[in-house]
């Protein structure tokens, strides 16, 4: 659970819907309060995946169950760091004790043609007046660019007097262009 709660706040901290999937340890079993109902797990390990909503909340699905956990404060957890959430501020009965980590890698340079629409504007003149009008031209460009990726892995553990009781892993990883040349629409 510490590596769900690690998996959880930094999602809940860039302020985006994030999902996080992961490997999920219970080292006994335990209870967790899903709003009206409490869902036990068993001893063992699972696949889960945690969906930061907002930054008050998030949903752990597990087991064919979809476990909604609230938050009473915003969630604050860092890109790069340590944090712990107190059971009295997620309504459970154990604290979620935390990392995260983001690493950010660029990738060689790649050349490509992609698609593209330049948008011309044409003057029309019918009799006294006259307007603009567009017309879109579809072709192809060459482009350079590094591909990006971002990984951001937690970690989290569910705690109870400094004993852990589960533990989460998991990452969410995304990766966009980053262009270097953009070359003419034809």
């Amino acid at each position: 659970m510490k590596k769900l709660a690690m998996l959880l706040l930094p999602l809940l901290l860039l302020g985006s819907c994030k999902t996080f999937r992961g490997q999920f340890v219970t080292h006994e079993d335990i209870t967790l309060n899903s709003g009206k109902k409490n869902i036990s797990i068993e001893v063992g390990q699972r696949d889960v995946k945690v969906n930061f909503k907002s930054k008050k909340k998030a949903e752990l699905e597990i087991d064919g169950n979809k476990i909604e956990l609230k938050f009473d404060s915003k969630l604050k957890i860092p890109s790069n760091g340590d944090f712990k959430v107190l059971a009295s501020n997620w309504n459970q009965e154990y604290d979620l004790v935390g990392t995260s980590k983001v690493e950010v890698t660029s990738g060689p340079l790649s050349h490509d043609f992609e698609s593209c629409v330049e948008r011309i504007p044409y003057t029309v003149c019918n009799g006294r007046s006259c307007h603009v009008v567009y017309r879109d031209f579809y072709g192809q460009r060459h482009v350079e660019y590094r591909l990006r990726t971002t990984t951001q892995n937690i970690t989290m553990n569910l705690v109870k007097q400094d004993h852990e009781y589960a533990g989460f892993a998991g990452y969410n990883s995304s990766s966009e262009r980053m262009y270097e040349f953009v070359g003419m629409c034809r």
